[in-house]
Parts: structure tokens; C-alpha cells; sequence
């Protein structure tokens, strides 16, 4: 498998590469890394890769990284992989225009990284990118762990919305007058469990939606289901769009 890094720190990058360096495993993955200066442009970049990551640390450097994002996200079908420090809440909004596949909080353990690209290939290998009959199957369903021996099935249909509340997750469905409480945090669950579902969107670090739960948009306010959710300025233009494709 072909993996690129697009980088502002080399050095860094050259680490987290020898952590994934081919060993009797995968034998058959190529890891380069390319130095991002001022210049650089995604748009005239021939990717030819299964797995990019943006790995970006400075950041006066992060407007870049997101643009080059959103060029990514128009051009390049492949898993996308965000890797920066923590970012400020007015940047994250910024980072989700780019609709990157996953995002990794920087320093963190090697095997962090070795484990989320293991899991792309295991969803390459069993196909499991959903097809548009599948993605509107009322009848799919994804299981939470509520606790030690007790599971609960949702239809990914009911689910009108998910909130973060500490290290826990509130979960709205619908014809249910008691939300489900499950450990958990957002941006994990989102990449693992509804990625696949273009019907959600993370309208901020704080709620994930189900657009086609989605009824009525006022001002800097979005309805649905029986909740009223507040807009971050920069998500609006990117909401509507993707709420006109629905």
C-alpha cells in the first residue's frame, strides 16, 4: 500500500515513517514523505497514493494545511489522515471544511497511528466503503457499549444526533424518550462508526447531525428532529451545501 506524508516538519514525519517501516507484515507498503513549502499546491500534485496524511505542527502553517485539505478532499478518493497539535476550537471548524478522514492529536504513541492505518486497510480488504442502496438501509444498525456486558443496537436512521458531554456521549434517537449515555468521544466515533454514512456531519466539536433528520435552518440555528443546535459561523456555508446533496 501506498502512503504519503505532506509535511511541515521532516524530521518528525521521518519518525512516524520508521515506526510503520515495513517489516514481514506488510512488506508491500511505500512510505515517502514530501516537504510542503509556500508554493505548494494539492491541485498540481499527482498523489498516486492509497493513504495521505497531513501531519502539520507549526501552526502558522495551519491555513495552509487546511487549504491543501480542501484541495485534497475535491481531488483525491483515498483515506485522508490529519495529524497536528491541539487545535483551538475557531481551527477545528476551520479543519472539518477539508472533511478529513480521520484526525490524530500531535505527540502521541507510534502504535496510534500503526493501529488507525491497520484499520484502513482491514476496510479496503473487506470492501467496506458503503454503497448509496446501503447507506439508505433503514434496517443498518451500529452497536454502543453502554457497559461491561450490556450492548444496545441503534438504526443508523434514528439517530437524529450525538453530543460530547465530558468522556461520555449523549446520543439522540428518535421515538425514544431517553437519550442513550455511552463512554466515548466524538471525533473517534464519527470516524469509526459513521464515516461511512455522507448522511452525517459533524457541525462542531461538540455534535454530530443526521442530516436527513434535518428540517428548518434560521439564522445561525439548525433544526432537527426536536433539537435546535446552534451554527459556528464557519460550518453554515459548508452545512447547507452538503444538506442540499441529502
Amino acid at each position: 500500500m501506498k502512503i504519503k506524508i505532506l509535511t511541515d516538519d521532516v524530521n518528525v514525519s521521518e519518525k512516524l515513517s520508521s515506526s510503520l517501516t515495513p517489516d514481514e507484515h506488510n512488506k508491500s507498503d511505500e512510505i515517502s514523505i514530501i516537504k510542503v513549502d509556500r508554493q505548494f499546491s494539492a491541485l498540481k500534485y499527482d498523489y498516486q497514493a492509497e493513504i495521505l496524511i497531513l501531519l502539520f505542527l507549526s501552526e502558522k502553517n495551519y491555513s495552509q494545511a487546511f487549504q491543501i485539505g480542501k484541495e485534497i478532499s475535491l481531488i483525491n478518493k483515498a483515506p485522508f489522515i490529519f495529524i497536528s497539535r491541539q487545535l483551538s476550537d475557531d481551527d477545528f471548524n476551520k479543519l472539518l471544511l477539508s472533511r478529513p478522514n480521520y484526525q490524530i492529536n500531535y505527540p502521541f504513541e507510534p502504535v496510534t497511528l500503526e493501529r488507525l492505518i491497520a484499520m484502513i486497510k482491514a476496510k479496503r480488504n473487506r470492501q467496506l466503503t458503503l454503497s448509496k442502496h446501503i447507506q439508505s438501509d433503514s434496517n443498518s444498525k451500529i452497536w454502543l457499549t453502554l457497559k461491561k456486558g450490556e450492548y444496545e443496537g441503534v438504526k443508523i436512521m434514528d439517530i437524529v444526533m450525538v453530543r460530547a458531554s465530558d468522556h461520555y456521549l449523549v446520543m439522540k434517537v428518535r421515538n425514544r424518550p431517553k437519550a442513550i449515555v455511552f463512554k466515548g468521544t466524538l471525533t473517534r466515533f464519527f470516524q469509526e462508526e459513521l464515516n461511512d454514512y455522507s448522511f452525517f456531519f459533524m457541525l462542531s466539536r461538540s455534535y454530530i447531525i443526521n442530516l436527513k433528520l434535518v428540517f428548518r435552518i434560521s439564522d445561525n440555528q439548525v433544526f432537527v428532529g426536536e433539537e435546535r443546535l446552534t451554527i459556528p459561523k464557519q460550518r453554515k456555508e459548508e452545512l447547507i451545501r452538503v444538506l442540499f446533496k441529502h
